[in-house]
């Protein structure tokens, strides 16, 4: 749902999602979701426009957190003590990176970068 900021003229933009987590916004003005129950990611146009499922993996399962940059797309799976990165440009690039404590999944954030990650 959008609206204006005193709450006013709400307007609902996806309808029909299961179990959605961390709605963030890139700059082309997509908003994107992680759907854990149908284990999609999804995205819109903040105007309502162009709705696409970009991904659907059980990879998503028990997603916590997703964020993005210009360049790749990342989401944390405290089950499996995992953050998940894939290229924006090239989905088949995907890299895991495990942590010792899940507890120190609760949130992911991330400072923008002006560049991708090294991939060996």
């Amino acid at each position: 749902m959008k609206a204006k900021a005193d709450g006013s003229e709400g307007q609902t933009l996806v309808d029909g999602l299961n179990d959605p987590r961390t709605i963030v916004q890139d700059e082309e003005m997509f908003l994107y979701w992680v759907d854990v129950a149908t284990s999609s990611v999804g995205r819109i146009r903040t105007d309502g426009s162009m709705e696409e499922e970009l991904f659907n993996h059980n990879v998503f399962t028990g997603v916590h957190s997703f964020v993005l940059d210009s360049f790749t797309y990342y989401w944390s799976r405290p089950a499996d003590k995992d953050i998940i990165d894939v290229d924006r440009h090239n989905p088949n690039l995907i890299g895991t990176l495990s942590v010792k404590d899940a507890v120190t999944m609760e949130g992911l954030y991330y400072f923008k970068s002006d560049q991708p990650i090294a991939r060996k």
